[in-house]
């Protein structure tokens, strides 16, 4: 069948046309979902950087309150009633705390509840220890686990966050904080956050320990975060690994 010159360049205009109005559909398609792609990653990096923000205020925040209870006179005055203890043979042949004589248990009561109060007002803080300077010795622990009265030094906990807290604190005389890492006694990883309490000749003489969970910073990353119900915002350390928990996951 025989086509006209005009037929065939009407056909060659209108295959023009369609791959035309096809690129232009391809190209409108592929500019917009670069623009969303775009607008999606700035969303992330937004949140990333304000959430990041948060985090840093809070673990801020931990460092100074535990740097003031340190010096404050609950911290002060139960450290002179169990040094006492340990001067009057509160110490074993193996470097560690009496934690099980009757006079500990009347240190303890006495000590216990304006310590205790320190932890009702601060989320996530699990347990506040009082680790001796000079050998390490858990003298005070609020839960009473398996770590107290244990000696950081040679004790079992030796190589433990807690330890590495107290140790660093000890060398710099300054607060330290301790990444979460997984803790025996407690089960789970914790982060520790350390500071010292000077004597009156301005000389480190025990550690102030506190032993926090990843609840605080889970509700942090987790609140108006704008992602919705199946949305998920945590944080990764260095190792790569998770430190907060995810939503949509079990424990």
């Amino acid at each position: 069948m025989n086509i006209s010159i005009a037929a065939k360049f009407a056909l060659t205009i209108s295959a023009i046309g369609m791959l035309a109005s096809t690129a232009l559909g391809w190209y409108s398609y592929s500019s917009t979902r670069e623009v969303l792609q775009s607008e999606i990653r700035h969303k992330l990096e937004a949140v990333r950087e304000n959430k990041g923000k948060d985090v840093l205020e809070d673990l801020r925040d931990n460092l100074n309150r535990a740097a003031v209870f340190s010096a404050e006179p609950e911290a002060t005055e139960a450290l002179a009633l169990l040094m006492a203890h340990a001067r009057a043979g509160g110490v074993s042949r193996d470097g560690s705390f009496d934690v099980t004589s009757a006079e500990y248990e009347r240190i303890f009561r006495k000590i216990m509840p304006p310590i205790l109060s320190r932890m009702a007002i601060t989320r996530s803080l699990r347990d506040i220890f009082l680790v001796s300077a000079d050998n390490g010795q858990v003298m005070f622990s609020i839960a009473r686990g398996r770590d107290l009265g244990t000696n950081l030094r040679a004790g079992p906990y030796r190589s433990s966050a807690l330890a590495r807290t107290w140790e660093r604190v000890i060398a710099t005389g300054r607060p330290y904080l301790a990444d979460f890492s997984l803790y025996e006694p407690a089960g789970m990883a914790c982060l520790f956050v350390g500071a010292p309490v000077f004597d009156e000749q301005q000389r480190v003489s025990a550690v102030v320990i506190e032993q926090f969970s990843s609840e605080r910073l889970t509700e942090i990353l987790q609140q108006e975060a704008g992602f919705g119900a199946s949305g998920e915002v945590f944080l990764i350390g260095e190792d790569k690994l998770i430190r907060t928990k995810l939503r949509n996951l079990p424990d």
